[in-house]
């Protein structure tokens, strides 16, 4: 993602909380009909603010919750262990 893509989505909150004024809305939309990467940022953004509003918590099996746990734990103590 070039400059462009990094002012774009600098203003990435006030379009998904429609707060954006027109001329904004329109160059956001011209921006990502050419910029498969902002669109799928912005598609995921919104997927996630929608489920978050919605009260969606994710669950995750016991047993991958322990992996994920111990695989965090021991890369906190190299990170941390000088």
């Amino acid at each position: 993602m070039g400059g462009k893509c990094h002012d774009i989505l600098g203003q990435l909150n006030e379009y998904l909380d429609g707060e954006a004024g027109r001329d904004l809305c329109e160059r956001l939309e011209r921006h990502m009909a050419n910029c498969p990467e902002c669109q799928v940022v912005v598609d995921t953004t919104r997927r996630t603010v929608r489920l978050y509003r919605h009260g969606y918590t994710p669950r995750i099996p016991p047993t991958f919750e322990l992996q994920l746990h111990d695989v965090l734990r021991r890369a906190w103590k190299e990170c941390h262990s000088c």
